[in-house]
């Protein structure tokens, strides 16, 4: 009976040590721990728009007074402008679409009106009389899915030209006056 007691006395003050390291350990892992550093958040914004248009060389029309100039809004991609075209004439210009932001950007839809109404969702367009195309300035196609990345920037030429039309089609005996709206809307990729 006394060598029970003692392997009892002797379990007991070995479980208490057991516990007392367990709990020291615990205390040890359970410290906090502090990471001192820091950061610096940059500013981040959206800014894609046109700027820049210029008429270019193969504009045909020697009275500027028959066209209201593109009029450009600094924070979007909406571009407006008229023109009074004669049989076989053109106005044709060249702008910039810049990505002035800090994301890169997509182009995800495009759209054309022409005196109101909106006649495509692309960016070419031809009835009998007038033929309307907006390409890259090396005459490459302008798609949806078009990446424009943060800084930088893309030339763009549209053209309009009434048609001159040798087959008899009766064309109109008098100026006639189209107000364009161009529309390239981006989104953050």
């Amino acid at each position: 009976m006394k060598r029970q007691r003692f392997i009892q006395n002797a379990m007991i003050i070995v479980l208490g040590i057991a516990i007392i390291f367990m709990s020291i350990g615990y205390a040890a892992y359970g410290t906090n721990i502090n990471i001192k550093g820091s950061t610096t958040i940059e500013s981040t914004f959206w800014d894609v728009h046109f700027e820049n248009t210029i008429a270019t060389s193969n504009t045909t029309i020697d009275d500027f007074e028959r066209i209201t100039p593109p009029s450009l809004n600094s924070s979007t991609t909406s571009l407006n402008f008229a023109v009074s075209l004669r049989p076989g004439e053109v106005y044709e210009f060249s702008t910039t679409i810049r990505n002035g932001g800090t994301f890169d950007s997509i182009l995800d839809s495009s759209s054309l009106a022409i005196n109101d109404d909106e006649v495509s969702n692309d960016l070419a367009y031809q009835n009998e009389y007038i033929k309307y195309s907006v390409t890259y300035d090396d005459g490459s196609e302008i798609k949806l899915g078009d990446y424009l990345n943060a800084g930088s920037s893309k030339n763009i030429i549209v053209r309009v030209e009434y048609l001159k039309l040798d087959n008899g089609t009766k064309v109109p005996e008098e100026n006639q006056e189209y107000t364009f709206n161009l529309n390239m809307n981006y989104r953050q990729v």
